[in-house]
Order: C-alpha cells, then sequence, then structure tokens
C-alpha cells in the first residue's frame, strides 16, 4: 500500500508497515530529502496490541482524551477526589481496552493474548508525556512497560522483516506464549473483584459521611435539648 507521511504508517494493518515504510522512506531518498528518509527507515513496526491502541486514539480520539484527562486529574489529587479519579482512570482504561480488542479481533486476530499488554502500555502511557503525545497522535510505537520490557516488533538487519519478539534490556527473546484461558479468565475475574472493591468503598465512604451528618445533627439536638431543659428548672 503506497503511503504519503509516517502517519499514514501507523494506520496500516502491522502485516503491511515494512514494506510501506520502506517505500516511504525510499521515495524520500530519492526526492533528496535523505534525513527524512532515514527518520521513516528507523521507525519500528508496533506490535499489535500498541497498533489496536493507536487505531482506538485514530477512530476515538474522545475516548483517549478523556482518558488522558482522568489520569492528570489523578495527579496530586487526595482524598475522595483521588479515589474518584483512580476510578474514572480505571474504568477508561477498561474502555479503551475494549476498543483495542474490537480492532484486533476486527483483523481477524485472537484478542485474549493481548488483555495485560493493552493495559500494562496505557498504565506506561499515562505516566509520560511523551508517550502520551505519541497516542494521542496515533503513532505510538515503542513502549516500556511498567512490567518490563519493551513492547515492539525488533526487526532483523537484512531483511527487514519483525522477528515478533519483545524486547526489553536483554537481547529479543521470542514472545511468550499466549496465556491459557484459565489465565485470561482469572485476570478478569481480579479486575471484577476490584471494581467490587472500589464500589464497597465507595458505598462506605458514603456511609461514613452519612454516619458523621447524624452524628453532627444529634449532638445539636442533645444541645437544644440541654439548653431547654436548663431553662425550665
Amino acid at each position: 500500500m503506497t503511503v504519503s507521511s509516517a502517519h499514514d504508517l501507523f494506520g496500516l494493518d502491522p502485516s503491511e508497515f515494512v514494506a510501506a515504510r520502506d517505500a516511504l522512506a525510499r521515495t524520500l531518498r530519492h526526492a533528496g530529502d535523505r534525513e527524512q528518509a532515514a527518520a521513516v527507515k528507523a521507525l519500528r513496526r508496533p506490535a499489535i496490541p500498541v497498533w489496536a491502541l493507536n487505531q482506538v486514539a485514530r477512530a476515538r480520539p474522545d475516548l483517549i482524551g478523556a482518558l488522558v484527562d482522568a489520569g492528570a486529574h489523578a495527579t496530586g489529587a487526595t482524598g475522595d477526589r483521588l479515589r474518584g479519579a483512580l476510578t474514572a482512570r480505571r474504568e477508561l482504561i477498561q474502555e479503551v481496552v475494549r476498543a483495542g480488542r474490537a480492532f484486533i479481533e476486527g483483523s481477524g486476530r485472537a484478542a485474549d493474548a493481548h488483555d495485560l499488554d493493552l493495559t500494562n502500555i496505557l498504565n506506561a502511557v499515562l505516566g509520560d508525556d511523551s508517550l502520551t503525545g505519541a497516542l494521542c497522535a496515533g503513532k505510538l510505537s515503542v513502549v516500556d512497560t511498567p512490567s518490563g520490557g519493551v513492547i515492539t516488533w525488533p526487526e532483523t538487519a537484512a531483511t527487514g522483516e519483525a522477528t515478533g519478539a519483545v524486547a526489553g534490556a536483554v537481547p529479543a527473546r521470542r514472545a511468550p506464549r499466549p496465556p491459557s484461558r484459565a489465565l485470561v479468565q482469572a485476570r478478569r475475574e481480579v479486575e471484577r473483584r476490584r471494581a467490587g472493591v472500589d464500589e464497597a468503598v465507595r458505598r462506605r465512604d458514603t456511609a461514613q459521611h452519612a454516619l458523621e451528618a447524624a452524628r453532627d445533627a444529634l449532638r445539636e439536638a442533645e444541645a437544644r435539648l440541654a439548653a431547654l431543659e436548663a431553662g425550665d428548672a
């Protein structure tokens, strides 16, 4: 597929990325723009979950913007505001992950194996301004996740073909086997239980506020009663 800019590359399916990137680099080089050609040639093909999040950003910039805002609101917040911001952030991450899964499944790939990577990538992005900007532009490429390792598809120097590995601080290694169905279900159960804990905390805080208000009202009523009793004595 012919593309006219680096931005267009990240809208392609990963299987088309390398050939289109190299063709664009050649076009730029033949046009005399060697510096830009070198920059394009150095672009790395995004791994499947990174690609999927780029597509979410391009199709749903409102959703990504809301997630970025929620992450910003959680910074420096305390008390109820912090709890609310973290809950909103977590819910939006889950919504973006669902949208990313839809793009993966729409490409004919299985999405279950990428659930954890999608979440880890988003957590890493929200902690880095440059990554946030790249995601908002739909041009995210390489992500150093909180769990360790850089999510990318390193390419061999000879062919430019992707190896499908996960590269970290150590030499590239084979990608891990997809998680089992039981593991995926267990992760989902943890998320469900975590959401239950968040809801229980919210209810507890609401009840605590109601209790404190009731106690204040009781003290005021007792004070009025004491004053009236003292006046009648």
